[in-house]
């Protein structure tokens, strides 16, 4: 809501804002999304712990790329509303 009510902010200060507020909404899906990769990666963490912490990593990583994604969808679709 508070980004809607600036019209006149650009693509990069939506994302700024969308990091510090929406954000949290944003992460209980991906919380949802890694539970099964962890469930995966358990096995992993038996054998070796280098390959876990690689392991752990890459899914920080994906977590990551996929909450900047959607945050840059939003902004693209909020911008183009207004």
């Amino acid at each position: 809501m508070r980004i809607l009510e600036k019209p006149s902010t650009i693509l990069f200060s939506n994302t700024f804002i969308s990091l510090f507020t929406p954000s949290r909404r944003f992460s209980t899906p991906s919380r949802r999304f890694s539970t099964p990769s962890r469930r995966f990666s358990t096995p992993s963490r038996r054998f070796s712990t280098p390959s876990n912490l690689l392991s752990m990593c890459v899914e920080k990583i994906e977590i990551a790329s996929s909450i900047s994604s959607l945050l840059v969808s939003k902004a693209f679709l909020i911008s183009s509303s207004i």
